[in-house]
């Protein structure tokens, strides 16, 4: 954890390959802002997440652009490229470094799924990611988090059980995943063809 200096703003950041961004992700969005009353959240896409490197992954513009659907004037919430223009392979560690002396006044708080937070300690210096920000963990509903060693703060919002992988699957055999994702996503995947493969 972070240490108790006197910090101005409250911000967030919250990273991920969203492919497609889907109901989950929204919902832990809104719930970060709100349990943690956050002034600002920066989701974050991927350019090359490096946990999936055999696995292609959509365009970039394709993923930031449901993104500001999703999030369309609220200001609190900012769709930010910077790992999109960074290229490269997209580590956690070095985003919250450069976002933090962007803003050095801000106490930053990493957003992270239940799924993400079991392999946090195989992540790229985890321990020093933990020095710069306080990591916050959301959980699907029923589903319980791996007991871990390492001192996060747990959302009390249940996240609806959303799964990009699974709306993939989905699309690309030609069937509905209209549950799992926003409206303005679902249009937006239909108008480009997006998955279909």
């Amino acid at each position: 954890m972070v240490s108790n200096q006197k910090f101005f703003k409250r911000y967030g950041l919250f990273g991920g390959s969203f492919d497609p961004v889907h109901k989950g992700h929204e919902a832990l969005a809104r719930a970060a802002v709100k349990e943690l009353k956050l002034d600002k959240i920066f989701i974050v896409p991927a350019k090359n997440p490096p946990h999936k490197q055999k696995n292609r992954i959509s365009a970039a513009f394709h993923r930031i652009n449901m993104l500001r659907l999703v999030f369309k004037k609220e200001k609190r919430y900012i769709v930010s490229p910077w790992e999109i223009n960074q290229g490269g392979v997209s580590y956690t560690e070095k985003t919250i470094k450069t976002f933090r002396r962007r803003f050095p006044k801000a106490k930053w708080f990493l957003i992270i799924g239940g799924d993400s937070f079991k392999d946090f300690h195989k992540w790229r210096h985890w321990k020093n990611i933990l020095k710069n920000c306080s990591v916050v963990v959301g959980k699907r509903r029923g589903v319980s988090l791996p007991r871990k060693h390492i001192q996060v703060i747990v959302l009390k919002t249940g996240l609806p059980k959303a799964s990009s992988t699974r709306v993939r699957k989905c699309l690309s055999a030609g069937r509905s995943a209209k549950g799992d994702l926003p409206r303005v996503v679902e249009k937006y995947i239909k108008k480009k063809k997006l998955y279909n493969e």
